[in-house]
């Protein structure tokens, strides 16, 4: 009873963010998937990272502190869409999940989709993906790449795409031969090949294939309106008094 009444306390005094409608935190389940330097757990399964950061942050402001899990990409999404979280990041927008799921009306972070290839391979790119039709090319499983990349994956291409779940193990096959190129995010593959001391064996080549914008996706089952529109103005609190230009420079992000 004495932390009911502490609790509604704190809603009374949360100001104009309107805590009082918001999930109770240890009801409040995020997930998010592996990927340096935006997301990762520690030895001990802390979750790090600049977008985790990011969205305990805005969290803060509404008072709220939810659980938060790191799994690969496609364990996050099935966990999700099993109902077992209100909400997951980074996530893109396609029109079929905007159609299913409710989106921040800002974008956690920017993203660079770029091409990484081995140093040996005398592969060059200038930004027409069909140059590329005779390639094999790693991705991972149940990731979005943006509308130019998604669309030649659709149309295949590709002469040969190898799914994997996650990007260390796309990079493993770059680098013994059994695929040509890896694509996924500047910064992600940079940690990904400091991470692995790969960087002496592989590079990017060409220019971005597409800039991508990551949000926080949630489960319009386990949130309302309200909610929504008081996620969206802290998340504006966040990015207008510095506190998200701090953690982008924390991490060596723009």
């Amino acid at each position: 009873m004495r932390a009911v009444l502490i609790a509604w306390l704190l809603c009374c005094g949360a100001g104009w963010l309107g805590v009082c409608a918001a999930v109770p935190s240890e009801k409040f389940k995020l997930l998010a998937y592996d990927q340096s330097p935006y997301t990762q757990a520690d030895a001990d399964g802390t979750p790090k990272g600049a977008a985790v950061e990011m969205v305990q942050e805005i969290f803060a402001r509404l008072r709220v502190m939810p659980q938060l899990h790191i799994y690969p990409l496609a364990r996050s999404l099935a966990l999700f869409e099993h109902g077992y979280a209100s909400g997951i990041f980074t996530m893109k927008k396609t029109p079929e999940l905007e159609r299913q799921y409710a989106f921040s009306d800002r974008p956690l972070f920017k993203q660079e989709m770029v091409l990484f290839v081995r140093k040996d391979m005398p592969i060059e790119f200038s930004g027409d993906l069909r140059t590329l039709s005779g390639r094999s090319v790693g991705l991972v499983r149940g990731a979005a790449y943006g509308q130019v990349v998604d669309a030649a994956v659709g149309s295949r291409v590709f002469s040969r795409l190898d799914y994997a779940s996650h990007d260390e193990w796309s990079f493993r096959k770059l680098i013994v031969g059994r695929v040509d190129a890896v694509i996924t995010g500047r910064q992600t593959g940079l940690a990904m090949l400091k991470k692995m001391h790969a960087t002496a064996s592989l590079r990017i080549v060409g220019p971005p294939l597409a800039i991508t914008e990551s949000y926080i996706m949630f489960d319009r089952r386990a949130i309302d309106a309200g909610f929504l529109r008081r996620f969206n103005a802290a998340m504006a609190l966040v990015q207008k008094d510095g506190s998200a230009s701090r953690i982008k420079a924390k991490y060596g992000l723009q």
